[in-house]
């Protein structure tokens, strides 16, 4: 294969065809190679044998690059052998993420760059690569502050596995807006109610927040609203006995017996935190609107009411909120947030 090493521009003029560089064919061969890896033809084998030792940029290139496009479809097997026993790979400069998880070189990969992030977190659920997730969660748990950490702690919105490593670590989002919503959303109701004891800020947030935020938003008040109803039968009886402290789950602390209530008025974009009890609220007939609502009560068209005191009074001080939420011994409430 030294022509692709030819730095010569000769063209191979045929009759009266397009003609073909040599820089050309130095640009598609090593392409077409690695594709012919997954069609299963006659030399395949040997194909093979060559990606699994070449040293070649370009072919190491292409190795990578077909894998990337075809490891989702399973016919992408071929070119992971071939990348997993090639001693070449990973590359010293630019080489993919997802590579250097593969060959166990974590000294390659990027921690401030938040696409390493991405490459983890796949990697460490995919099941096409066994044995990476234990891997993969120490390098995420070894993030240093910055935009891959802050990248993470977005992800764990709405990903189980994120969340799971930011809770081990302890780590929360740097920006104090970005920090509301990121206990919100993953049902840390506790540290959220204190930073909004009146709800004006999941309100803000809200109001200036893209459409899928917004919907995730509405997603946790429905949760709320739902577990309050399914747990209002069950009592204080189980409370105390679902989850627990280090739990990982986007159940947050609707698995932990939060004792508090959160209302939120999409039509008015109106919300309401506190840790007493309210009552449970009474359904409007449809079409009608309830006129001015107090917490806990009836909402207009649209709006949602996800007041939730399924276990019972207000908030003991061994839990209790602080800073204008809920506090004080016997349970009870205090500040403006109650």
């Amino acid at each position: 294969m030294a022509f692709l090493d030819e730095t010569s521009n000769l063209r191979l003029d045929g009759d009266g065809r397009r003609s073909v560089t040599t820089a050309e064919l130095r640009e598609r061969t090593p392409r077409a190679l690695a594709q012919e890896l997954s069609e299963y033809g006659g030399w395949s084998q040997d194909l093979a044998a060559v990606f699994a030792a070449t040293d070649h940029p370009a072919l190491l290139a292409a190795l990578v690059q077909c894998w990337l496009e075809k490891r989702g479809s399973g016919s992408g097997n071929t070119h992971l052998r071939a990348i997993v026993n090639n001693p070449n790979l990973p590359r010293a400069v630019g080489e993919n993420p997802m590579v250097a998880v593969l060959k166990g070189r974590p000294d390659a990969l990027d921690p401030t760059d938040w696409q390493t992030v991405d490459v983890l977190l796949e990697c460490a659920g995919n099941p096409l690569l066994p044995g990476q997730a234990e891997e993969c969660r120490r390098q995420l748990l070894q993030l240093p502050p910055g935009a891959a950490r802050e990248h993470l702690c977005r992800l764990a919105r709405n990903s189980a596995p994120a969340l799971a490593v930011v809770r081990q670590a302890g780590w929360y989002p740097e920006d104090e807006a970005e920090r509301l919503l990121f206990y919100f959303l993953t049902r840390d109701l506790w540290s959220y109610a204190v930073r909004d004891p009146d709800g004006r800020l999941l309100r803000d947030a809200y109001r200036r927040s893209d459409v899928s935020t917004q919907a995730a938003i509405r997603k946790v008040v429905r949760e709320l609203a739902a577990a309050r109803t399914s747990a209002a039968g069950v009592g204080s009886r189980t409370a105390g006995n679902v989850g627990g402290p280090g739990s990982a789950t986007h159940g947050g602390d609707l698995e932990r017996g939060w004792h508090g209530f959160v209302t939120f008025d999409l039509v008015g974009f109106s919300a309401d935190v506190g840790c007493g009890a309210v009552p449970a609220p009474v359904a409007s007939p449809r079409g009608t609107r309830s006129g001015s609502r107090r917490r806990g009560g009836g909402l207009g068209n649209g709006g949602i009411d996800a007041s939730w005191s399924a276990f019972g009074g207000g908030c003991g001080s061994a839990g209790g909120c602080g800073g204008g939420g809920c506090g004080g011994g016997g349970g009870g409430c205090g500040g403006g947030g109650c």
